[in-house]
């Protein structure tokens, strides 16, 4: 069987997460190397009531430090993938159409890790089904440069954000990993005094990064007073088919719908040659965009009511094998 690449198709995904910790998370270890930073405060059991946040810092070693050397990217993208199918068995039985981006999540989940200890982080790993660490940040850094490609024949945007509320200590070793392993520097926003309008202004921020696709990410009553970190990931991609449709072939054929009587419906028609795969229950069909990077990969049942049971089986082990 063929495989494609993860980032396969046209994704207008983003995932935002948000900490109303009083304090920061004391990171599991220092994952980027700052051989001078000044030591920062360490989190304490005071609320905010008792205990006065200090300002945001960010060491110029840590502004100054080179980038996580890209890895083999691999490691992120078979746990993306296996989360992926996780994700997909939980969400399958709801009624209407299922669109979401893994690798929004894997990322925007793996720069949380980086800040997580003890058993939050061991139940995060394994929930996300992460790497090794001493291989984690290789392979992110190594997915993000692979993401990001230069190939003039489509438009592809993968961006990473930290939004700290200002005025409140977050610890180095952290900020070091997220800039410097996922680009996501960290802004300081006033989320005590005005998080309505900081709200807007992050889902300003996605908006922007997807070219006016995703407007409303962060719904209203999401960003409170209490909200210490906004952890967001936005990808935005936009490309042609390296064969593309003649309008003038749509005809209208018969389309069933979980195996229901069939209807007719306007269904778009091409010949050409492409990779094509069989197995047990399923054709898998191989379409790719101009560039020659990506490509969309279609999964058909054999039967047609044959949805249920090829989702039932879909798994990283089915697709790798």
């Amino acid at each position: 069987m063929f495989k494609t690449a993860l980032f396969s198709t046209i994704l207008l995904g983003a995932m935002a997460c948000k900490s109303k910790e009083p304090t920061a998370t004391e990171p599991k270890k220092p994952v980027t190397q700052v051989d001078t930073a000044p030591e920062q405060a360490k989190p304490s059991d005071k609320t905010p009531s008792d205990s006065k946040p200090e300002a945001v810092t960010t060491p110029n070693e840590m502004d100054t430090a080179e980038l996580t050397k890209p890895g083999d990217p691999a490691p992120l993208v078979a746990a993306s993938n296996a989360l992926a199918f996780d994700l997909y068995r939980t969400q399958r039985a709801q009624e209407g159409n299922l669109a979401f981006s893994p690798i929004s999540i894997s990322l925007a989940f793996a720069m949380t890790y980086a800040g997580a200890n003890g058993p939050t982080a061991a139940e995060m790993k394994a929930v996300l089904h992460l790497p090794d660490d001493d291989l984690l940040e290789g392979a992110a850094a190594g997915l993000l440069s692979a993401l990001s490609s230069d190939n003039k024949a489509y438009e592809l945007n993968v961006v990473n954000r930290l939004f700290g509320e200002s005025g409140y200590t977050f610890e180095t070793p952290f900020l070091a990993t997220t800039k410097n392993t996922y680009q996501a520097p960290l802004e300081s926003l006033e989320f005590r005094n005005n998080p309505e309008a900081q709200r807007a202004y992050i889902n300003k921020w996605v908006l922007d990064q997807t070219a006016d696709r995703i407007a409303t990410l962060l719904p209203e009553g999401s960003i409170t007073k209490d909200t210490r970190l906004v952890l967001a990931n936005a990808i935005y991609f936009l490309g042609k088919w390296k064969n593309g449709f003649d309008k003038d072939d749509t005809r209208n054929k018969a389309f069933s719908v979980n195996g229901n009587s069939p209807t007719d419906v306007p269904t778009m028609r091409q010949t050409n040659k492409f990779r094509l795969a069989r197995v047990k229950g399923a054709t898998l069909l191989q379409m790719p965009y101009k560039g020659g990077d990506l490509a969309m990969t279609i999964v058909l049942p054999t039967a047609i009511d044959g949805l249920s049971k090829l989702e039932e089986v879909l798994s990283t082990e089915v697709y790798q094998s």
